[in-house]
């Protein structure tokens, strides 16, 4: 009996241990199983969606070059740098433009003015015209100028002057008008004849340069008499700039060594 119940123990034992067994190879079976099913879906899942993953990416991979090359330290005090030279440069370009309009207003403003036929209308004209043109009326109204203009603005002087008794703040502000008009057309006039004599003897003088054989010579004489200075200047630079615009580039180079050689001996 007692052989019989360590028999029966000992195949209760085998059974357990079989059964453990067997628990023990399913429940690792199982396990392989779910190790196997959690690394396919780690495997195909994004990197950035696995549990304690870090994705790193290359800052500098651009292998189209279409980002350039990276821009060192002081990259916004450049940008400000160019830009405000961008802006400076923009504003000389407007500032240019509106001179240049205004120019062109300015003149055809001029054109369009006509010209007095009566003394008591050139004095209105004048008295309308802007300061700023005032030298340039005169000129063109030059030969409008003449002594029976100006006695006949002198007795409009006078005959507001003799009215002492009426004076109104109204002809106290004419007669200041008047005499300051008279005033300014008569340096007007004399700065206009001045300038017409120069101009005349530039004219002569650039002649008898540009005709002369021997040029050098021809200078130093007329620097000897003073006769070298701004008025001819300036005129030979209207004929290089009208020979340049014209098309004459051989005049025109030849002017300018003339120019070089006129400037060695200029006066006053």
């Amino acid at each position: 009996m007692e052989v019989a119940r360590m028999c029966a123990s000992a195949s209760s034992s085998a059974v357990l241990r079989s059964a453990s067994a067997l628990s023990t190879k399913q429940m690792n079976g199982e396990a392989v199983r779910i190790s196997m099913r959690t690394s396919d879906r780690l495997r195909t899942a994004p990197a950035s969606s696995r549990p304690g993953s870090c994705r790193c990416l290359d800052v500098n991979w651009d292998p189209e070059g279409l980002l350039g090359r990276p821009e060192g330290p002081g990259l916004i005090s450049r940008n400000l740098v160019m830009r405000k030279f961008k802006d400076e440069t923009d504003k000389k370009v407007a500032m240019e433009k509106a001179l240049k309009l205004e120019a062109e207003q300015r003149k055809a403003a001029r054109e369009a003015r006509e010209q007095p036929s009566t003394h008591s209308g050139l004095i209105e004209y004048f008295l309308m015209t802007d300061p700023v043109d005032m030298q340039f009326e005169i000129s063109r109204c030059r030969p409008l100028l003449t002594d029976d203009f100006r006695r006949f603005l002198v007795s409009e002087i006078g005959t507001i002057r003799l009215a002492l008794d009426k004076m109104t703040p109204e002809k106290e502000l004419r007669l200041e008008t008047l005499l300051t008009l008279q005033k300014t057309l008569e340096e007007g006039v004399v700065a206009h004849d001045k300038l017409t004599a120069n101009i005349s003897h530039a004219k002569e003088n650039l002649v008898k340069i540009l005709t002369s054989k021997d040029k050098k010579a021809t200078l130093l004489e007329l620097a000897g008499e003073n006769k070298v200075n701004k008025g001819l200047l300036v005129l030979l630079d209207e004929n290089i700039a009208a020979a340049s615009y014209a098309g004459q580039d051989q005049m025109a180079e030849y002017m300018k060594k003339i120019r070089e050689a006129m400037v060695k001996y200029i006066t006053v």
